[in-house]
């Protein structure tokens, strides 16, 4: 847990929970010389001075040790209900996830993806059967669910998803049936990333912008790599709902990964740069680490990267803390 906490670690269903830090009343922390920061509080509202915990949440390790937590706990679901839907483009994505959430369902993920992902799935994927024909060139999972077993969350979504069929906003919409058939369908997206890295070497991002933005994001980004390597395939996937998307630019069949990365090398800079561009971050949920110091340079608030400076000098004067990470 400490772990998750101190990454902020995000992820599929951040449209309805939001991050870890969003989860957390308090924290106990070890500091660099040895002292603790007992924050370990469990009420909603406590206005008495700095929020510290907020330091050490994403602070991936470099201010202090996070040992215990005090986390706000959700009632567990009874119902959910899973869709996998053929969208046209990504502004018909948007247009579904307005339509689901006016539903009056709670909506705990909606994820877009490119179809060349869903290829690179159904033909690496290991137990994977496509829950229709890939003749669309965007997909969308969309769950919902009910802490209350009476909602009718089944009813919901089919008129919700017959609604936006008519409206054109999708083409084909495939429910789960029961939990083998949704766990099915979960295993397509979960499955990406090891497909993907079986399918070829890949320059890859972890990009946020709003969500309104998110299809002007996607085709700008589309545009630009096109134009800057025209024999790179781009795979796109990710929290639409939130506006988090992954985009990947692969290299062509045959091409070696040193090659690749060393002839891509400006793609994800590229694309980064296009995020921050229209509001967005270059690091949404996998944080910074090391790989993504030159990016702090490049894009982070120079103001902001000061005032991180100072705290990482206040807090941890020698250094100690997990040396060379976040901080340019």
């Amino acid at each position: 847990m400490g772990g998750a906490l101190s990454t902020n670690a995000g992820g599929i269903r951040t449209i309805r929970w939001g991050n870890a830090r969003d989860l957390v009343l308090g924290l106990e922390v070890v500091l660099p010389d040895g002292r603790v920061l007992n924050d370990l509080r469990r009420v909603r509202k406590d206005n008495s001075g700095y929020a510290l915990r907020h330091l050490f949440l994403g602070g991936e390790g470099t201010l202090g040790v996070i040992t215990a937590a005090a986390l706000r706990i959700v009632p567990a679901l009874k119902r959910v209900e899973t869709g996998f839907v053929a969208v046209a483009s990504p502004e018909a994505a948007l247009n579904l996830l307005s339509r689901v959430m006016s539903s009056g369902a709670e909506v705990i993920a909606f994820e877009l993806i490119l179809k060349r992902c869903m290829e690179i799935v159904e033909r690496h994927g290991q137990r994977v059967r496509m829950p229709m024909p890939l003749d669309s060139p965007w997909y969308v999972m969309v769950e919902l669910a009910a802490s209350h077993p009476a909602v009718p969350l089944r009813a919901m979504l089919e008129d919700t998803l017959a609604e936006a069929i008519e409206a054109g906003e999708a083409t084909d919409a495939v429910l789960a049936e029961n939990e083998e058939h949704r766990a099915a369908f979960w295993r397509i997206r979960e499955h990406y990333p090891e497909c993907t890295r079986a399918a070829g070497p890949s320059v890859s991002t972890d990009t946020a912008v709003p969500v309104s933005a998110v299809p002007g994001f996607l085709a700008r980004a589309e545009r630009e790599l096109a134009a800057r390597w025209p024999e790179g395939r781009m795979v796109a996937v990710g929290h639409a709902g939130d506006g988090n998307m992954h985009l990947g630019l692969m290299a062509p069949e045959g091409m070696g990964r040193d090659e690749w990365l060393a002839r891509a090398a400006e793609a994800e800079p590229l694309v980064n740069a296009i995020a921050v561009e229209l509001g967005g971050s270059f690091s949404a949920e996998h944080g910074i680490g090391q790989s993504k110091r030159h990016a702090m340079a490049t894009h982070k608030d120079p103001v902001a990267v000061e005032l991180m400076r100072g705290i990482k000098a206040a807090i941890d004067p020698k250094g100690l803390m997990n040396p060379g990470k976040v901080l340019p």
